[in-house]
């Protein structure tokens, strides 16, 4: 059995623990505001980019260097995967979920060929053991997280895109529902995927003037439509991950907090046993003496 000391230290060494799971939900919590404020501009923004681009698309003029970018270009065996995580850990069950769904979806695909991308250090260290070779790794972007970032992934996802001849490309992340519950999605990123609305010029006008023109316009419209998404998608993934580790810290600090009373009353109860024994040991000699 353990020592009254023994038992203070467990005390003093879960405490210190209770301290550090609190302070770094509170930081989570100053982060998450501002990533939540971040990620419904990114949202909003991205609704505008897609606006414009289904205005375009319902001129059915497009120049054929973006045409690849609107249907498959190869047989289903032939897919590419963007597994996105985060670049920390205590956040839960957050990088796990993004894993085993990805895994699910390799799979789902046994005879494909998988062009991989990873974002995130957890996802980088876990395929990095795989077999899976990684086409482009993305590692400590989430903390200054900018749209040049999502620049270059967008570049290097249409390059492999047009290059290897994907028929599709896929996201795996995590969406972000509310503070309590986030959700692990597969989203289509190519080809691109717009409502039939969008050909259909009833719910568009068809009058609007492009100078220079609808193919030129595309051939830069479709690209910072890929980057808007992707941006958007990391700002959401970065709200969800920090919402994950809010919980999971809040969850760790209450656990902390039980697991000090438990000790606390084992504590109590060796020391009352303690004293029980000193007083029958002392009244025995008493009446010894006697």
């Amino acid at each position: 059995m353990p020592s009254l000391a023994e038992y203070r230290k467990k005390i003093q060494g879960v405490k210190s623990t209770r301290q550090i799971t609190k302070a770094m939900k509170m930081v989570s919590g100053a982060r998450f505001a501002r990533a939540q404020r971040q990620a419904t501009e990114a949202k909003k923004f991205l609704s505008e980019v897609e606006k414009a681009l289904r205005v375009a698309c319902s001129q059915r003029m497009m120049a054929r260097n973006i045409l690849p970018f609107f249907r498959p270009q190869a047989p289903a065996e032939n897919i590419g995967l963007v597994v996105m995580t985060s670049d920390k850990g205590l956040c839960g069950s957050f990088n796990s979920n993004v894993i085993k769904e990805s895994e699910r979806c390799i799979a789902g695909a046994k005879n494909s060929h998988i062009t991989l991308f990873t974002v995130g250090s957890k996802a980088v260290k876990y395929y990095r053991r795989r077999t899976i070779p990684i086409e482009k790794a993305y590692e400590g972007i989430f903390n200054h997280l900018t749209f040049a970032d999502a620049e270059l992934m967008s570049k290097d996802i249409m390059k492999a895109f047009a290059e290897k001849g994907l028929s599709r490309l896929m996201v795996i992340r995590t969406a972000f529902r509310n503070v309590i519950k986030q959700e692990v999605v597969r989203d289509v990123l190519l080809p691109i995927e717009l409502p039939a609305a969008a050909a259909d010029n009833k719910q568009y006008r068809d009058d609007y003037l492009f100078e220079p023109g609808v193919e030129e316009l595309m051939t830069s419209l479709v690209p910072f439509y890929l980057k808007s998404r992707l941006y958007q998608m990391l700002r959401e993934s970065y709200q969800a991950e920090l919402a994950a580790r809010m919980t999971a810290m809040d969850n760790a600090t209450r656990n902390a907090t039980e697991l000090i009373d438990t000790i606390t009353l084992e504590m109590n109860k060796l020391r009352q046993s303690i004293i029980t024994r000193e007083l029958i040991e002392i009244i025995g000699t008493n009446e010894v003496v006697k």
